[in-house]
């Protein structure tokens, strides 16, 4: 299993707080299937931080698992369609 975390920033520069289980919710609507096992969401003003746990056969994989369904996801919610995507430690979670 590994972890993924990746933050979400919202491009304008705005600190809109956006509500975690919204986020959560919207992530699983297009998480239909795959090796994602869990996933965890914390908010902090202009930012979605999105900690992602999957079964794959290397973290290659999950950060791929990973960053598709952020994608999908920001490409079809209306609350972070133009949010930009990036990449974090694995601690940022902490």
């Amino acid at each position: 299993m590994f972890l993924t975390v990746i933050v979400l920033v919202e491009p304008s520069g705005a600190q809109t707080v956006v509500d975690p289980d919204a986020v959560k919710t919207a992530l699983a609507r297009h998480h239909l299937s795959g090796p994602i096992e869990h996933i965890r969401v914390r908010t902090s003003p202009g930012e979605v931080h999105i900690g992602v746990l999957s079964l794959t056969q290397t973290q290659a994989d999950a950060d791929a698992a990973a960053s598709r369904l952020c994608r999908d996801t920001i490409e079809a919610e209306p609350g972070l369609r133009g949010w930009l995507l990036r990449a974090a430690p694995s601690d940022r979670l902490a």
